[in-house]
């Protein structure tokens, strides 16, 4: 069965599962760093939301071997988990005095997003790009936000200066920054914790966790104000920031004689094997200079700082 027939045929077998008076669409969703995806949405009648489910993963997995009777009825389970219960109105966001405590920002690289940069509000740093967002809602379940587009601004009537006052006021506020040792962090999420072997490996090279409270779009807790700069003099030394997704940086203080393409080279490995492809941030390191408080790229070769 190709993709195409896989999509038609999940249509027509969640089709029947509901009512008549239920709405089964297919949607192309321009995603981060040039992906795009086909989401199903499943809308009840006096419903105006629904919770996008992404079927090119149930793509692989019906070809490694799963049915689609077990694809559709785990599509049916995550439908009813994340389900609204009412709709949403569409005019609370029409009015900016509605939103502008909500409005925050993230960070997405500049380069892989050129083309969705052109259709939204933006402003360059280093090699990302910083853009805006309004968080609707964020809970253990998930998180409903709306990517703000130049669309917006113009009814809104609002300035992207202005859009980034109140991000840099928002987004410390509501998602406030988290930095905390790696290792006892997974112990955390494991069920059962690391040998201590491994444990006292790791704190010769201690490797730190900067992302927020929420674990949404956390790498940009770089543009806090001041964050750095504390961390740096936490550390009392200069360090590394590695991206790990746009979700987070880890921090790696500096160790003598780092050699910054093995570095560089790992992340890019981890990108193009343990990362999503839209949540990818960038491909090398970044630099910390506690005595300049100045960030830089890592993105030329340099052998040892």
């Amino acid at each position: 069965m190709t993709y195409q027939q896989f999509l038609t045929e999940i249509q027509l077998q969640i089709h029947s599962l509901f009512d008549t008076d239920v709405t089964i669409q297919l949607h192309k969703i321009q995603k981060n760093n040039g992906v795009t995806l086909d989401g199903l949405t499943i809308l009840q009648k006096g419903c105006n939301i629904s919770p996008t489910i992404y079927l090119n993963d149930y793509y692989k997995e019906y070809q490694a071997g799963k049915s689609i009777h077990n694809i559709i009825l785990h599509i049916r389970e995550i439908y009813r988990a994340y389900r609204p219960s009412s709709s949403v109105d569409v005019a609370f966001f029409t009015n900016f005095e509605n939103v502008r405590h909500r409005i925050l920002f993230k960070l997405i690289h500049y380069q892989k997003n050129e083309e969705l940069l052109k259709e939204i509000p933006h402003f360059r740093y280093l090699d990302f790009a910083v853009v805006f967002y309004c968080l609707l809602s964020s809970s253990s379940q998930g998180n409903a936000t709306i990517l703000i587009r130049s669309t917006h601004l113009s009814y809104w009537n609002v300035s992207a200066d202005a859009l980034y006052s109140y991000a840099l006021e928002n987004t410390p506020a509501q998602l406030p920054a988290d930095f905390e040792p790696l290792m006892p962090l997974l112990n955390k999420l494991m069920p059962m914790p690391f040998p201590a072997d491994i444990m006292e490996e790791e704190s010769e090279t201690p490797l730190y966790v900067l992302t927020n409270k929420a674990r949404l779009y956390g790498a940009s807790c770089i543009l806090y104000p001041n964050l750095l700069d504390s961390i740096a003099d936490k550390l009392t030394c200069d360090f590394y920031l590695i991206p790990s997704s746009i979700h987070e940086f880890l921090i790696l203080p500096v160790l003598p004689g780092t050699c910054i393409q093995d570095l560089n080279a790992m992340i890019h490995e981890v990108n193009s094997t343990q990362v999503e492809e839209e949540e990818i941030l960038s491909d090398h390191a970044y630099f910390y200079s506690r005595s300049e408080k100045l960030l830089t790229s890592m993105s030329e070769e340099r052998t040892t700082i």
